[in-house]
């Protein structure tokens, strides 16, 4: 997350899958591509207030579904 607030999205792409979405929030899903942390989370999600001000909430999934 802290790349992504620096604005350095090459450095994050080569990690992660970004998939953003829209559905009355803006949803950014990363997804780990390789490496051990893949193993720890499957992804995390950053869902950011209608107006992109702020961060509203944080969602890390393990691979169980948790």
């Amino acid at each position: 997350m802290s790349r992504m607030h620096q604005g350095k999205l090459e450095a994050l792409m080569a990690d992660y899958t970004i998939s953003p979405r829209r559905m009355g929030m803006t949803i950014i899903t990363l997804s780990r591509k390789t490496g051990n942390r893949a193993q720890m989370l499957s992804s995390i999600q950053i869902h950011l207030l209608p107006d992109l001000s702020a961060t509203r909430e944080v969602v890390m999934n393990e691979p169980s579904g948790d």
